[in-house]
């Protein structure tokens, strides 16, 4: 399980679909459940590479480049360091 979901996040921010398991934080990153997967489910994850097989995934259209600062998390990632000193 990936903490935040910045493998996937680096990659809708380069343009790139990306495909994720429905668990954790990565709902919050792929906000458009057509892009996530049970886990359980082995029959959703290989729908899913199919029908980017038959037809190209696009970009989530929920996901919009301007909620995602990178100076904003890194500020706060410090703020969260700094108050554990």
């Amino acid at each position: 399980m990936e903490g935040y979901g910045l493998p996937p996040l680096e990659a809708m921010g380069c343009g790139c679909p990306a495909i994720v398991a429905d668990n954790s934080s990565l709902r919050e990153v792929v906000l458009d459940a057509s892009y996530r997967f049970d886990t359980s489910s082995t029959g959703q994850l290989v729908s899913l590479f199919l029908r980017a097989a038959e037809s190209p995934l696009t970009l989530d259209p929920s996901f919009r480049r301007d909620n995602h600062d990178e100076t904003q998390a890194a500020q706060a990632y410090w703020s969260v360091l700094k108050a554990m000193e």
